[in-house]
């Protein structure tokens, strides 16, 4: 590893703390406790609040930490797999209706940044699913043809038409017109929380919940410190915690990044827009208002690795893991000049059976679940937060039940 390459997040590391938040030094109550600083929290607190409901955000890290503060800032309607492959999951009717309210959570959260006094790096895109495999050509012709039958503004690519938008080999393409944003994840949650608080949600960091006592009365959360919060419900949007609590996730998987230094141009990179494979190898890509290059993947179980404490040479397979990255983007790459790496890092995230997330309520329960991490968790999580509203509501959207903790 280079000497000047950094090992931490590149998005906090940028940015100082817009706003600090105090720990929760006394006994509180509320309507609705959240629990998570990251992006689902935020976007869940400032939700309610706008709602006029008595609000209370709590979280183990400062707001914008933890896997948020680590992640791509992808926003897409995009899925792992496709379209195809969802359906093969859950049905045909329900996997458009998925990709669907995955572009509303597009729309939704280029509707807040337009309305924030930090534009969060927001930035509208195209994106393009795609391989390089030519076993896989008719998978991605397949996928194309069901997104653009369902009203999706696509564009098939093949080897006759991708090489005068991309330098790189592509055997077959799904480029999506404006069904995609870059954002900075932690700037975004930032300025949402803040917005959030300005709307009288009362915000609480570095405040660790030990135990919830959950009944159809309401919620008891204890901190760390002693104190109490009472709530006639809680959302539980604290990632593995939440996971924790449900006992229905796959497995916990790591992530690796690797961002560049500023390049000169983007040549060879259409839009330029964000890129997601279909697998061998498993990458995402992006671009950053200050010319850099985010590409992330090659994912792995080695937050389980980390747990046998040396017994296997985890720095050595992190190591091996960002070197790839950089190979790749060098060989897709070639006409931009001088890609080396500034940053690269890992991150955890909880991936659930169905790869789809959790939200919604178990009877008898005054828990709310907002599991919304992995590829598109900040779409689904801005979804999650209107469903949640209208849950409270007593108005609960016929489509949670796809996202239900007990499917």
């Amino acid at each position: 590893m280079e000497n000047n390459v950094k090992t931490i997040p590149f998005w906090t590391d940028n940015v100082p703390a817009p706003a600090m938040y105090p720990w929760l030094d006394h006994n509180e109550n509320c309507d609705v406790a959240v629990i998570g600083s990251g992006i689902a929290g935020v976007l869940c607190a400032l939700k309610f609040a706008e709602g006029g409901v008595r609000t209370v955000l709590v979280g183990d890290e400062p707001v914008g930490y933890g896997s948020t503060g680590a992640s791509p800032g992808v926003i897409s309607y995009q899925l792992e797999g496709g379209i195809n492959a969802l359906a093969d999951k859950i049905g045909f009717e329900n996997a458009v209706a998925v990709y669907r309210l995955c572009a509303e959570g597009v729309e939704t959260v280029s509707g807040l940044c337009g309305d924030l006094g930090d534009d969060a790096g927001y930035a509208k895109a195209d994106c393009l699913y795609y391989t390089t495999s030519e076993k896989k050509r008719q998978k991605i012709h397949q996928e194309y043809l069901t997104r653009s039958h369902n009203g999706f503004d696509v564009e098939f690519l093949d080897e006759n038409n991708a090489g005068a938008l991309f330098s790189f080999p592509i055997k077959g393409g799904v480029l999506s017109r404006g069904l995609a944003a870059v954002v900075d994840p932690y700037r975004l949650t930032c300025a949402l929380a803040q917005k959030a608080r300005a709307l009288g949600a009362m915000i609480f960091e570095n405040t660790h919940i030990v135990s919830v006592d959950d009944s159809n009365a309401g919620t008891a959360l204890h901190t760390a410190h002693g104190k109490t919060i009472t709530a006639k419900k809680t959302i539980l949007a604290a990632g593995s915690e939440s996971a924790e609590h449900l006992g229905m996730y796959a497995d916990v998987r790591t992530a690796f990044h690797v961002v560049t230094a500023p390049v000169p141009d983007f040549s060879g990179w259409y839009g330029p827009a964000a890129l997601v494979s279909d697998g061998a190898p498993d990458i995402r890509l992006r671009t950053t208002p200050d010319m850099r290059i985010m590409i992330s993947g090659l994912e792995s179980g080695l937050a389980g690795v980390r747990k046998l404490s040396g017994l296997l040479p985890v720095e050595s397979l992190k190591g091996k893991k960002y070197a790839e990255l950089v190979g790749l983007l060098i060989s897709m790459f070639p006409g931009i000049r001088d890609i080396r790496a500034e940053y690269q890092f890992a991150s955890d995230y909880i991936r659930t059976c169905d790869k789809l997330p959790v939200i919604g309520q178990i009877e008898n329960s005054s828990i709310y679940h907002c599991l919304c991490t992995g590829e598109n968790g900040i779409a689904f999580a801005a979804v999650a937060a209107r469903m949640l509203l209208d849950l409270w509501g007593g108005a609960p959207p016929e489509e949670l039940a796809l996202f239900s903790p007990l499917r």
